[in-house]
């Protein structure tokens, strides 16, 4: 179950429209949505889902592939760099900072397993302080 302190403003989630044959559209939350999920969580719930994050997205939004089926993106990290190792139940995080001195070896962080894309965008902000510009329009509804 999504909760408040899950979510930003502007984080892309799964909105139930049920119209036109599209059951789902994405959505970016707002300040109305944020106290929606605060005052009433289970209708919110009812209503919004997370967006599976894929190796489209990750592509999509400016990381890169390797040939060991990882994604990273150096873009706003400066001498750090944010690498996805895909695993069959979810993209695991792993924050890295390269040697300022040739004595010293590349320091990683293992972070906590994601698979939305909002759990990507608050990621992505804390490490940097700007927002990734995720782009689910040319990702296209298969995603959804």
């Amino acid at each position: 179950m999504i909760q408040k302190t899950d979510l930003r403003i502007g984080n892309h989630l799964k909105y139930f429209i049920g119209e036109e044959g599209i059951d789902w559209d994405a959505t970016k939350i707002d300040v109305q949505d944020l106290q929606w999920c605060e005052d009433k969580n289970e209708n919110f719930n009812e209503v919004h889902k997370g967006i599976e994050l894929t190796t489209t997205i990750l592509v999509m939004s400016g990381f890169t592939e390797d040939n060991h089926n990882r994604f990273t993106v150096w873009k706003d990290l400066q001498t750090h760099y944010l690498e996805f190792i895909v695993m069959p139940d979810g993209f695991y995080p792993m924050y890295a900072q390269l040697p300022e001195l040739s004595s010293e070896e590349e320091q990683r962080v293992a972070l906590n397993r994601i698979k939305y894309v909002h759990e990507l965008e608050n990621l992505f902000f804390v490490l940097t302080g700007k927002e990734l510009n995720v782009n689910l329009e040319t990702v296209g509804s298969s995603c959804l």
